[in-house]
């Protein structure tokens, strides 16, 4: 079939009003993505990159999936005549129709771009030898690659076709016969295959191939801080701070060290944040109140020494209430910081027993030093993150900075209960009010991971209005052990 004629199919099909079979399926603009199809994405991003190859000007594999975004782009040598047959016809598009040909398609998407690359019929593929590997290329690690060919049916030119032998699936060009994985995606690639008509060793049979590209720990950490890309240019059009993309390769590294078992732990995204707000203020003394494991601290101090601080006398001052892991009671407070960052212990200070209420006198007894930027991550329920910043302005310099983590806990709670069908007993407002009633200077980051956010020290902040207001809300105390300990700190009953 030519363009020419494919394009006379197409509008012969919409024109028709086919609503009843598969172009009545294409015009859904609510349809699932196919289970085929939904199965190969992997991960948990907010954003799914899909590519479907020349299927024409409507899609046909459903555009979502529960609490995510799917982003299709349709391939399609001749896109700017199906966009018009689209419009003639008053029919919007499902998915992004791009000009250009699969052999191209690096030079469209120059470095990994799609989780799923679909390509229905191989027989569209004027050259398969280079766009088969073309199409693996834009892959993001992770991804997988979706193939429907027949066998025995000699393809492009020069042509080529699939066989059965002894090892499996091969290909066979040039009456040459190799593995199929070796013959086109290299080593690492994981390639499977399903019969979908004929039985699997009918010479006529169409199969799909599927191709999954490997992707290692750090692969997929650094896949996960795309989801901070949001947050780059607001940084460095408010705040003058540009993370670069080293930055982020350095955050995926701590993360794939992380030991294992570190309940309370930052994520990347969180810890993109806390990066960036090193990167403005370059502190010469942090303060961290709310340790568990230690990530954070860990990820403080070498935060400090890719920054170059520790030579101006960086030190970070931690405290906790517990002297264990609140999740782990076997586990003391801040351990990781002896497993990840143990050469600069010497510029950690940690204290257990003690609250943000107690700062003022550990400061006056010589016992941590006046930060000059604080990070907050201690108990979440309402009124305590409030009370905490209360206590941390009358000791800090009006200009200084204060980051609060989980600022979008009670989103991320209900995400989880959606997603993973479990009912968290973490539901918490406390810091994400306490942000939202700052009566200063804030900033906070974009996208679904976006849980750390930025605010400035406000003198007497206990008489503006909006203070009050956020403590008059009803609070969250009983709802943790911790809480109950606090509570009875601040009623003098402990």
């Amino acid at each position: 079939m030519t363009t020419d004629e494919r394009i006379g199919w197409w509008i012969n099909q919409i024109r028709a009003g086919n609503r009843d079979g598969e172009i009545g399926e294409r015009l859904k603009p609510a349809a699932d993505l196919q289970p085929e199809f939904a199965r190969l994405v992997i991960g948990d991003w907010p954003v799914v990159d899909i590519l479907d190859i020349q299927c024409g000007p409507l899609t046909s594999l459903g555009n979502r999936l529960p609490g995510r975004k799917v982003r299709i782009r349709q391939l399609e040598p001749e896109a700017e005549r199906l966009e018009r047959l689209l419009s003639d016809c008053g029919i919007g598009s499902r998915g992004d129709l791009v000009a250009g040909s699969p052999e191209t398609v690096q030079e469209i998407w120059p470095a990994p771009s799609f989780d799923l690359v679909v390509c229905r019929q191989a027989k569209w593929l004027a050259d398969p030898a280079a766009s088969l590997p073309a199409l693996y290329a834009i892959l993001r690690p992770g991804g997988a690659l979706s193939v429907t060919v027949s066998f025995e049916t000699a393809i492009g030119r020069p042509a080529w076709s699939l066989r059965i032998g002894a090892g499996g699936l091969s290909l066979c060009s040039d009456g040459e016969e190799r593995p199929l994985g070796e013959a086109f995606f290299g080593d690492g690639a994981v390639v499977s295959w399903r019969a979908t008509s004929g039985g699997d060793a009918a010479a006529a049979a169409w199969v799909t191939l599927e191709v999954r590209k490997p992707a290692s720990r750090k692969d997929t950490l650094r896949r996960q801080l795309e989801d901070f890309s949001g947050t780059v240019a607001p940084l460095r059009t408010l705040h003058g701070v540009a993370i670069e993309g080293e930055d982020l390769d350095f955050i995926a590294d701590f993360f794939a060290r992380k030991p294992d078992g570190t309940a309370g732990s930052i994520l990347p995204n969180d810890a993109a944040f806390l990066y960036a707000w090193m990167k403005k203020t370059r502190p010469k003394c942090v303060l961290e109140i709310g340790v568990s494991s230690g990530v954070s601290s860990a990820f403080f101090l070498e935060s400090a020494e890719r920054l170059g601080l520790l030579e101006h006398g960086f030190r970070l001052d931690s405290i906790d209430l517990l002297e264990h892991v609140y999740a782990a009671p076997d586990d003391k407070v801040g351990w990781v910081v002896e497993a990840m960052a143990g050469r600069l212990a010497s510029r950690f200070n940690l204290l257990t027993g003690v609250t943000a209420f107690d700062v003022d006198r550990l400061i006056g007894e010589g016992k941590v030093h006046r930060p000059d930027l604080v990070f907050l991550d201690a108990e979440h329920a309402h009124p305590f993150p409030a009370l905490d910043l209360a206590a941390l302005c009358k000791v800090m310099e009006p200009d200084a900075w204060i980051l609060l983590h989980d600022i979008c806990l009670f989103e991320r709670a209900l995400r989880d209960s959606y997603r993973l069908k479990i009912r968290p007993d973490w539901m918490l407002r406390g810091v994400e009010w306490a942000f939202e009633f700052w009566p200063g200077e804030k900033f906070r980051g974009a996208g679904e991971h976006a849980n750390v956010g930025a605010v400035r020290a406000v003198a007497n902040v206990e008489a503006t209005p909006a203070w009050r207001a956020l403590t008059a809300l009803p609070g969250e105390r009983s709802l943790t052990p911790e809480a109950a300990v606090l509570l009875a700190r601040l009623e003098g009953t402990a």
